[in-house]
């Protein structure tokens, strides 16, 4: 389930719904690229951190996110 995606972008915060081992997961997903899930976080609220302070530190991987 896609649950943000930034303007203009094909990127994704994926949350993964399905039950089994990844229940709750939330991923970074570019469906214009290689189709694969990066930057795995246990959960939303973890991943939206992880993104935010990476903002913050200037921290290429999660700049980019952003096309920035």
């Amino acid at each position: 389930m896609p649950v943000a995606e930034p303007s203009q972008l094909s990127r994704c915060l994926l949350l993964h719904v399905e039950p089994g081992e990844r229940y709750g997961q939330c991923f970074q997903w570019d469906h214009d690229g290689a189709w694969e899930l990066e930057q795995q976080q246990p959960s939303f609220d973890v991943a939206l951190k992880a993104l935010t302070d990476g903002i913050e530190r200037r921290d290429a991987a999660q700049l980019a996110f952003f096309d920035l």
